[in-house]
């Protein structure tokens, strides 16, 4: 049994122009398409993806100077913090997971966090906000040759300046 070619080439464009449109194909990284601040466990196979496209960690970003990374990270946090004192936006007892993923020029281009059990209940839209507000304004001291990022816990408020206000 034979089908006719010009039957065949038809329904071929049209399943072609169908899987096109239910599965497409973007030139994109992943890290692209992903929200800019995000909780962690939310689009699980992406955020993998954007691990894996971040490799570097601020340590290797700060040539493997601790100091320099600890100095860079705390400055970070504590820019936070006053960003959301500027604003009065309250993170007093919030503890947290956070992930920053920084772009090459020390921009940060995504947030990813989770809220600890021990942590303040806090409304997490409106942190969302904060952060998506915050990584706006924000760029780390260091400079690389390629995109990195750091993972820590985090508690509001930061134990350095407890103790610099004492």
């Amino acid at each position: 049994m034979f089908i006719k070619t010009n039957v065949l080439l038809p329904c071929l464009f049209r399943f072609a122009i169908l899987f096109a449109a239910i599965c497409p194909i973007t030139a994109q990284p992943i890290g692209e398409t992903l929200p800019k601040v995000m909780l962690i466990g939310e689009n699980e196979a992406a955020f993998e993806q954007m691990q894996m496209e971040y490799q570097q960690t601020l340590l290797d970003a700060c040539h493997n100077n601790f100091d320099s990374a600890y100095t860079a990270w705390v400055d970070a946090l504590g820019s936070m913090e006053r960003y959301s004192e500027q604003i009065g936006y309250d993170l007093k007892g919030v503890k947290l997971w956070l992930y920053i993923f920084f772009d090459k020029d020390g921009s940060i281009k995504h947030i990813a966090y989770y809220l600890r059990p021990n942590s303040r209940n806090v409304n997490t839209a409106e942190l969302t906000a904060f952060f998506s507000s915050y990584m706006n304004r924000y760029r780390i001291g260091v400079d690389n040759d390629k995109k990195f990022s750091h993972y820590g816990t985090v508690s509001f408020p930061m134990l350095p300046q407890q103790l610099s206000d004492k």
